[in-house]
């Protein structure tokens, strides 16, 4: 059975492994369709393939930069990628109103017997503007499978009548070999903290620094709790040179400590420095949080973690940790003190966290459901 997978995201080599464990199966042939170059935040630059990489790589030019709603796949050289790799399913990680997902159901509408399966984190219904309505409409018609990062996606996919099999499983799960507790020894672990600069009960958020996330209620929580603390803040966004400021209008600037954007591969270091990991994330206007990958490698990564109840957080948490109201700042700063003080507590939360990460978000875990999708749609 030949795949092929399209989808920006994977660019970055990192995010390959779930595909090269789909290659590994006996009865799976797997080809990725990837732009040669992209620029979004999270996934910048040329496409590269993952060092011993089993799998077909086609890499094709994108028009319209790196615009979800606009970008689109050269024809000619998608096509090109159909015709050679003669898939048995086409698998497109890409919104049911999108332009790519589109470009392959017309496809999909003159190939008939091709299979065709597609992704959605969307978990707020929507009615799109035209011409994104009609894509959706012809997509959703001509999809065989579809599979959904969350519970509440799933739901918004019944209510715009989807009929077909939906499954709920995120995108991509965590390297358990690469994100695990024991990354730093101790000595090493206090080295870190050292040349950081932070102590105490150290803090982390990695991310987005970007309106939804919640940042400004994690400072001001954080202003508000008398605790020896330190906040590690690692990303880049939007919000990079405003919330220096923020925090230094709170008092707090000298706590915290911000490392701009880290390769993947490196962030188990980080994690490995913190006794909490937040992600207090805000509902606004068209968006939810849709998941929380961070939220997952610090569980894998045996850190105690709290989210706001924003969207899926919940979902992702379970009683792996403690969730509180989004927008709240004394209820994060609670939640923070109840940590802080029960080093049992926190404990269970790390056993309990990598357990879970173990069971439900590896890469690993994640190609064997996605398997299991591709064989339903053979019988």
């Amino acid at each position: 059975m030949r795949v092929l997978l399209i989808c920006h995201a994977y660019v970055n080599p990192v995010f390959q492994h779930k595909i090269q464990l789909l290659d590994a199966y006996p009865d799976v042939e797997m080809g990725l369709v990837v732009p040669r170059r992209w620029g979004e935040t999270l996934h910048q630059g040329a496409y590269q393939v993952l060092s011993g990489a089993t799998y077909r790589v086609f890499p094709v030019r994108t028009h319209h930069g790196n615009n979800i709603w606009s970008f689109f796949y050269n024809p000619v050289e998608l096509l090109a990628a159909v015709a050679a790799f003669r898939p048995h399913v086409l698998h497109v990680e890409q919104e049911p109103w999108s332009l790519p997902l589109f470009q392959v159901s017309v496809l999909k509408a003159v190939m008939p017997r091709r299979r065709l399966v597609f992704f959605t984190w969307e978990n707020i219904y929507k009615e799109y503007p035209r011409p994104y309505r009609w894509f959706e409409k012809f997509n959703l018609a001509r999809a065989n499978a579809a599979i959904a990062g969350n519970a509440e996606a799933a739901a918004v996919l019944a209510r715009k009548g989807y009929g077909g099999p939906t499954t709920v499983l995120p995108q991509m799960g965590v390297d358990e070999d690469l994100f695990r507790p024991d990354v730093l020894s101790p000595a090493a672990r206090e080295a870190l903290r050292s040349e950081l600069g932070v102590s105490g009960f150290v803090v982390g958020y990695f991310g987005r620094f970007e309106k939804g996330k919640g940042l400004q209620t994690l400072l001001r929580a954080l202003a508000g709790w008398q605790a020896p603390w330190s906040l590690l803040m690692v990303g880049a966004g939007p919000l990079r040179a405003e919330l220096p400021n923020f925090a230094a209008h709170l008092g707090i600037a000298e706590r915290i400590r911000w490392v701009d954007r880290v390769p993947p591969e490196a962030l188990p270091r980080y994690y490995g420095v913190l006794d909490a990991f937040v992600l207090p994330s805000e509902t606004h206007k068209g968006w939810k949080e849709q998941f929380g990958r961070v939220l997952v490698e610090a569980m894998a990564c045996g850190v105690p973690v709290i989210g706001s109840n924003s969207g899926a957080i919940p979902e992702v948490i379970g009683d792996t940790g403690l969730v509180f109201p989004e927008g709240d700042a004394r209820a994060l700063a609670h939640s923070l003190d109840r940590l802080q003080r029960a080093p049992a507590k926190r404990a269970l939360y790390a056993t309990r966290g990598r357990s879970q990460a173990l069971d439900r978000f590896t890469n690993g875990k994640i190609a064997e459901r996605t398997r299991a999708i591709y064989r339903s749609l053979q019988e």
